[in-house]
């Protein structure tokens, strides 16, 4: 890291490791896909999400995991309406 880097870097700031970055990108991309899936009736899909949000987040309480469930089921209904694959 150059001195100027350094010294314009706001210091309150956390800054995320590249690396890091990556693997969070990857695991966006990939729950995307399980909400992509579960639309089309995989019954795999939302397990595979709760480990995935296991592993971001190890400290969650029940509450956000409730909400992070809750909004998965809201994603995948919606793609579900955008493709209209929902009985009518």
């Amino acid at each position: 890291m150059s001195k100027w880097t350094r010294t314009r870097r706001h210091p309150e700031r956390v800054y995320q490791d590249e690396d890091e970055a990556k693997q969070l990108r990857r695991d966006m991309q990939r729950i995307r896909e399980l909400v992509k899936e579960a639309a089309n009736g995989n019954k795999e899909a939302q397990p595979a999400f709760v480990k995935i949000i296991n592993r971001l987040e190890p400290d969650m309480t029940k509450e956000r995991r409730k909400e992070l469930l809750r909004q998965f089921a809201d994603a995948v209904l919606d793609e579900q309406r955008q493709r209209n694959l929902l009985p009518r």
